[in-house]
């Protein structure tokens, strides 16, 4: 959550869509025409929307669409996703007037916490089997956002002469080079008249929009004579990639030669030798690394979620319909259930295992009031499976745990910031939600710190 004065940080996600094993539905097709439209719906509403479409792939059962589809990613919200393949064969936009061949439905998060990296699931409806009608699969990555930024500084010599009675006045290019070999410019420098060395001033660029976040990702840097006309001639040019540039932070000089192939192409066929066109240096280049939550996720992080419930008196008895633990026969959600449903609901799809420690202070347990007792009465395993199995532990605490005071939820911190204190392999984070009415007392402050 976003303190005081801070905002949202945006989060954007990259979803890349595939499918193997489709079954074409029409046996009297010559071809089938995979397209996939991605739906979106945030919690609380009741309508889904596109959001984004693939192209449409020629003859294939096992499609790998290039279009991707970005989204904004919020934590702290439950994302849902369809996916809908259809087989694209009618000269419309409509999907209801295309052949259906399958969906599937998931969050957002579950895409994004898949330690494989694809997340798999398969499309329905299935006619025997889940997985019978084909598999769809989703990779989704960190898309935009200032995840490294990224500083560095050129400076060139003896680059060539291209204009008759004066030097050349230099600028380059940096493209990153996409994975059908086409090239988008991300940066373009001011150019420095008449210099043959010149020393350009410093880039600031971040990892994202500089090669999407991929170290190994082909850079292509071009050096120019600037005209006026517009009509620059060129120098030279050489490639080179982020983990390479990222050699000279530890001030190792890093060169490249600025090659023009058709200079050197002209030279050899003269037998004239040909070194290069001139040189770049790398200066100086500073990486300030931004680690997000993603990368945390991605890097195999185990979220582990606990819910502690107060049960003093101040909240009134479960059979009164003013408590806020009113409990009547059909177990309807009150406000403590719905404080569990909705914050869980977001969580649970981040935790590895989805057993989760459900905690209860201000009861009567065993005859003396407790300020931390399990939900589900098992101390040796107070553990409940998924956010059904926190609430109905809850709702049996009810039946059986009188309501005591004070409302003291210190020990419940002490208990779990002891467990944090025994998971030292640096791979778990703890979650604890507190649901209380107020009215605290025996408060305890304290620094945590997990190596």
């Amino acid at each position: 959550m976003a303190g005081r004065g801070q905002e949202r940080k945006n989060v954007k996600v990259e979803i890349a869509i595939s499918c193997i094993n489709l079954v074409q539905r029409d046996r009297f097709a010559r071809s089938v025409e995979p397209l996939c439209i991605l739906y979106f719906k945030s919690r609380g509403t009741h309508q889904w929307k596109e959001v984004g479409r693939t192209e449409r792939l020629l003859n294939t059962l096992s499609p790998e669409w290039s279009q991707t589809v970005v989204l904004d990613y919020y934590f702290e919200e439950k994302q849902l996703l369809k996916f809908s393949v259809f087989d694209w064969r009618k000269p419309s936009r409509d999907p209801l007037e295309q052949e259906s061949l399958g969906s599937m439905e998931c969050s957002l998060a579950e895409a994004i916490a898949t330690k494989g990296q694809t997340f798999k699931r398969g499309l329905a409806p299935y006619r025997q089997h889940v997985g019978d009608m084909g598999i769809i699969g989703v990779y989704a990555e960190e898309h935009t956002g200032h995840k490294d930024t990224i500083t560095f500084e050129y400076s060139g010599s003896n680059l060539d002469k291209k204009d008759l009675f004066s030097e050349s006045d230099p600028f380059f290019t940096v493209s990153r080079i996409n994975p059908d070999d086409s090239y988008t410019v991300v940066y373009r420098s001011d150019y420095i008249k008449d210099e043959p060395a010149p020393s350009w001033p410093p880039v600031t660029i971040t990892s994202d929009k500089l090669c999407n976040g991929d170290w190994n990702r082909r850079l292509k840097v071009e050096i120019f004579d600037y005209d006026d006309s517009g009509e620059h001639d060129f120098i030279g040019e050489f490639y080179t990639d982020l983990d390479e540039m990222a050699e000279g932070e530890g001030f190792q000089i890093v060169t490249w030669d600025a090659i023009n192939k058709e200079k050197r192409d002209k030279r050899a066929k003269k037998g004239e030798d040909y070194e290069n066109s001139g040189t770049v240096i790398l200066k100086s280049i500073n990486i300030d690394r931004d680690t997000t939550f993603l990368d945390y996720i991605r890097g195999g992080l185990r979220f582990n979620f606990i819910v502690a419930v107060d049960f003093t008196k101040s909240n009134g008895m479960p059979n009164d319909p003013n408590s806020l633990h009113y409990l009547d026969r059909e177990r309807l959600e009150n406000p403590y259930t719905m404080a569990i449903r909705s914050v869980g609901d977001i969580v649970q799809d981040y935790d590895y295992d989805r057993r989760f420690l459900g905690l209860g202070f201000g009861g009567t347990v065993n005859g003396r009031v407790s300020h931390c007792f399990p939900l589900n009465g098992k101390s040796r395993d107070p553990y409940c499976q998924g956010i059904d199995g926190v609430i109905n532990a809850y709702y049996d605490s009810l039946a059986h745990v009188p309501p005591a005071d004070p409302t003291c939820y210190a020990p419940v911190i002490d208990y779990v910031r002891a467990m944090a204190e025994r998971m030292q392999n640096g791979q778990d984070y703890l979650v604890l939600l507190i649901i209380t009415d107020g009215g605290i007392s025996g408060i305890i402050f304290f620094k945590v710190q997990i190596l």
